[in-house]
């Protein structure tokens, strides 16, 4: 099995040689502080309006292309959607 490095304390100064993944000497472990999770604490675009702007550009789309407003809920498909199924025989399997 092979021998892990040693690589130097991160702390600036410190002379220290440690096999640790964290990266510091046994008598300056105190110093590591693990990664915090950040929340996110942004509120939801439709706040904002996005939602309205993105129906108004999706409206404006589907009037450039010639489709009847009660048609648009057949091309109206979740961005979600399998994009590689199969469709009239066409497609990847």
């Amino acid at each position: 099995m092979p021998h892990e490095s040693s690589r130097l304390c991160k702390y600036p100064g410190c002379i220290h040689a440690t096999p640790n993944t964290v990266g510091y000497c046994e008598s300056l472990a105190s110093f590591y502080q693990p990664p915090q999770r950040v929340v996110d604490l942004r509120p939801f675009a439709s706040i904002y309006g996005n939602k309205q702007d993105w129906q108004r550009i999706h409206a404006e789309v589907f009037q450039t292309a010639g489709i009847p407003c009660e048609l648009w809920a057949v091309y109206d498909k979740p961005h979600t959607a399998n994009i590689h199924a199969k469709q009239d025989g066409r497609g990847h399997d």
